[in-house]
């Protein structure tokens, strides 16, 4: 046998490179994995890694995709998880636009994160001014945040 069938067809001895295109046992290609599946995340790893690259520059780390979609999902979970308890505290199936702003609004890490967001169709947040409350009501709600 020669060195060349010995060394896989190839020059130096080394064997091929490539995780997509080597051949596993059965003889056929190794199906390809995607990124997000490697990652064990839903968002899209290559699709968030192109848009740093595009951009922030051209040379970024490998794993900055990674990174940044293991960190909207984390973000967006959290976002569907309160807004799905907000709809069902209103006997509600759907989650609704409001839902989504009242959520934001209500929770401070999340409403500085998304400060400058504008959800379309969500209103505004419940607020009256103490100003504008009669003597009576203005009294009640001093209390209340007293008690709380």
């Amino acid at each position: 046998m020669s060195s060349k069938a010995a060394a896989g067809g190839r020059k130096g001895g080394r064997k091929a490179k490539g995780g997509a295109q080597e051949e596993d046992d059965a003889g056929g290609k190794k199906p390809s994995i995607s990124a997000s599946k490697r990652a064990g995340l839903k968002f899209p790893v290559k699709r968030t890694e192109h848009a740093i690259r595009t951009n922030f520059g051209g040379r970024v780390s490998g794993l900055s995709g990674v990174y940044l979609a293991a960190t909207l999902e984390y973000l967006a979970a959290e976002v569907i998880e309160l807004a799905s308890t907000s709809a069902k505290q209103n006997k509600r199936k759907r989650i609704t636009c409001r839902d989504l702003k009242l959520v934001i609004g209500n929770d401070s890490d999340l409403e500085k994160t998304l400060s400058r967001v504008r959800i379309y169709g969500g209103g505004v947040l419940p607020h009256i001014h103490r100003t504008l409350l009669s003597p009576a009501a203005a009294q009640n709600l001093e209390t209340e945040e007293a008690e709380a």
